[in-house]
């Protein structure tokens, strides 16, 4: 499902041939098998992993990413903040993707209220 949406994406924008992507969840494990399956894609440049929202927010601005995964469900800033700073201060307006355990229809429509383009249920 998100290497769907992934491709829909690649037809959208791509720089040098890739696909710009950056990860922000504070769960480690998700973090890593995120990490494992898209460092095995040739037109996918992964930019950076964070742990923490806050500092995802800041890659955010540094590397311009086409494509922001992230949890919705976080410390710090949760998904919501995060996504409506992506959305106000990027200037590369990236495509959002929430990637989250919680399958609650108002958690889900306040994520698509504060500008996430997809959202997913965990597992993946």
């Amino acid at each position: 499902m998100i290497k769907n949406y992934i491709e829909e994406v690649k037809r959208l924008t791509i720089k040098n041939n890739k696909i710009r992507l950056i990860i922000i969840d504070d769960n480690e494990d998700d973090c890593d098998l995120l990490k494992e399956f898209f460092s095995n894609c040739d037109d996918i440049e992964l930019c950076s992993v964070e742990l923490n929202s806050i500092e995802g927010v800041r890659k955010v601005k540094k590397y311009n990413p086409d494509v922001v995964l992230t949890d919705f469900v976080m410390p710090n800033i949760d998904g919501s903040e995060v996504i409506k700073s992506i959305k106000m201060t990027s200037d590369e307006n990236p495509k959002v993707i929430v990637l989250s355990g919680i399958n609650d229809i108002k958690i889900i429509n306040e994520a698509f209220e504060c500008g996430a383009d997809y959202y997913l249920m965990k597992p993946v």
